[in-house]
C-alpha cells in the first residue's frame, strides 16, 4: 500500500514535470523577438520547482519499493529524466546569461582591484590585533596560566590562520586583476605572511611549554586531597546546553545533553530541566510529560527525521546565494565553502553524508562556484575523488576474494 502510495506520488510529480519542461521548450524554441527575459525566467523557475518536487518523490518511492529489479528501473527512468531536464535548463540559463550579458555595465578592474586590496588589508589587519592580543596576554604578570585560558589562546592562534588564508586568496585574486604588478603584490604579500608566520611559531612554543607545565585539574585535586584544597573552585560550572529549534542543530544538541545531563539528574528533575531549555514552539507537546522517554519521543518525531532534515540541508545548499558583501569571487568562494563545510558536518552528525554524491546536487554546487578556476578545481577533486573510490571497491574486492579463496 505504501509503495503504491509513493509510485502514484511520484507519477503525478513526474507529470507535473513533463508540462513544465514542455511549455519550457516552447519558450526556449521561440524566436528572439517573441521571447523575453522575464517570461524565459518564469518558466525556468517553474521547470525547476517541479524538478524539484519529482526528485523528492523520486526518492520517496525508491525507499518504499520491495523489488530490485523494479528499483533498477525506477532508477534508470530517473537518471533519463535527469539528462533531458538538466540539458534544457541549462540552455535557457545560458539564454539568460545572455541576457545578463547584454545588460549588465562593464566593471572596471581598476574598483575590482580596489575592493580586493581593502579586503585584504583588512583581513591581515585582522591577524595581526589577533597576533597583538595574544602576545600581550602571553608577555602580563599575569597572564593565561590555566590550561583552559592556553587553548584559547591556542584556539586565536588558527583564527589568525584564517584570516592569513582569507587574504592569500585575495591576494591571487588582486594578480589576476592587475598582472604587471603580480611581483610587487605577492612580494608585499610574503613579507606580511612571513612576520605572522614567525610570530605564530614564537607564541605556540610558549603556550606548549605552558601547557606541559600545567597540570590537570583533575591530577591537581588528586594531590591536593590530602591538605583539604579544592583547586576547582575558580572553574565556573556549564549551563545547560539549549536547543534552539533548528532542526538542523538537534542533532548535536540532543548528544549533548544525553552525554552530559541524563544519568547525572533524578529523571523528574532532567524532565523540568530540559523543558527549560526547549524553544517555546515545542512547549504545548510536552508540558505534561513526566518521563525522558516521552519527552525524546515528541522531540525525535519533530526535529530527528532524518529524511527530512537532509532534504531541508540540501534544498538549503541548492538554492545558496551570496550575501551583499560578497563582493567578488574570493569572498564569495569563502561564502559558499563555509555554507558547503556546515552542511557536510550536519550531514555527518546524523551519518548520511552519502547524500552529497548525488550528480543534480554536485552539478548545481559547482555551478554556484564563482570563477572558472573554482570551477576547474572541484573537477579535478571530484575526479581525483572518484579514482580514489575505485581503488577502494578494488581493493576491497581483492580482499573478499582472498578470504573465499581460503
Amino acid at each position: 500500500m505504501a509503495e503504491q502510495t509513493a509510485k502514484n506520488k511520484k507519477v503525478a510529480a513526474h507529470d507535473r514535470l513533463q508540462l513544465a519542461l514542455n511549455t519550457l521548450t516552447t519558450v526556449v524554441g521561440a524566436a528572439a523577438g517573441e521571447r523575453t527575459e522575464a517570461s524565459l525566467r518564469r518558466h525556468l523557475g517553474v521547470a525547476r520547482s517541479k524538478w524539484e518536487a519529482y526528485d523528492q518523490a523520486h526518492f520517496g518511492y525508491v525507499e518504499k519499493i520491495q523489488v530490485e529489479a523494479d528499483r533498477q528501473v525506477e532508477r534508470e527512468a530517473y537518471t533519463a529524466s535527469y539528462g533531458d531536464s538538466e540539458a534544457l535548463m541549462e540552455r535557457a540559463e545560458v539564454m539568460l546569461d545572455g541576457y545578463a550579458a547584454a545588460q549588465a555595465p562593464q566593471v572596471d578592474n581598476n574598483i575590482l582591484f580596489t575592493i580586493a586590496r581593502q579586503e585584504q588589508s583588512a583581513f591581515y589587519s585582522k591577524a595581526k590585533d589577533l597576533v597583538a592580543t595574544v602576545e600581550t596576554v602571553l608577555g602580563a604578570e599575569e597572564g593565561a596560566k590555566s590550561r583552559l585560558e592556553l587553548e584559547e589562546l591556542s584556539n586565536e592562534l588558527k583564527r589568525v590562520e584564517e584570516q592569513m588564508a582569507a587574504g592569500a586568496l585575495l591576494t591571487k585574486e588582486m594578480t589576476k586583476l592587475r598582472p604587471a604588478e603580480a611581483e610587487d603584490i605577492l612580494r608585499g604579500e610574503a613579507d606580511t605572511s612571513l612576520q605572522l608566520q614567525q610570530a605564530l611559531m614564537g607564541h605556540r612554543r610558549v603556550i606548549a611549554m605552558r601547557l606541559s607545565a600545567v597540570k590537570a585539574p583533575e591530577e591537581m585535586g588528586r594531590n591536593n586531597g590530602n591538605r583539604g584544597i579544592n583547586d576547582t573552585y575558580m572553574y565556573k560550572r556549564r549551563d545547560k546546553p539549549t536547543f534552539d529549534g533548528q532542526r538542523r542543530n538537534y542533532p548535536s544538541w540532543k548528544r549533548e545533553w544525553q552525554d552530559g545531563i541524563s544519568g547525572n539528574l533524578p529523571e523528574n528533575s532532567e524532565v523540568r530541566e530540559i523543558k527549560l531549555h526547549l524553544p517555546g514552539e515545542v512547549e504545548p507537546d510536552i508540558k505534561n510529560l513526566t518521563t525522558m522517554k516521552e519527552v525524546w519521543g515528541i522531540l525525535d518525531a519533530r526535529y530527528g527525521k532524518a529524511m527530512e532534515l537532509t532534504q531541508e540541508l540540501i534544498s538549503g545548499l541548492q538554492c545558496f546565494r551570496f550575501s551583499k558583501q560578497a563582493v567578488n569571487n574570493s569572498a564569495k568562494f569563502l561564502e559558499l565553502y563555509r555554507e558547503f563545510v556546515k552542511v557536510y558536518n550536519d550531514l555527518q552528525q546524523i551519518d548520511s553524508l552519502s547524500v552529497l554524491d548525488h550528480d543534480p546536487t554536485l552539478c548545481t554546487l559547482a555551478k554556484q562556484l564563482p570563477s572558472d578556476d573554482s570551477k576547474m578545481r572541484y573537477a579535478q577533486l571530484r575526479i581525483l575523488r572518484l579514482a580514489e573510490n575505485d581503488r577502494a571497491r578494488e581493493a576491497a574486492a581483492a580482499s573478499g576474494n582472498a578470504q573465499s579463496e581460503s
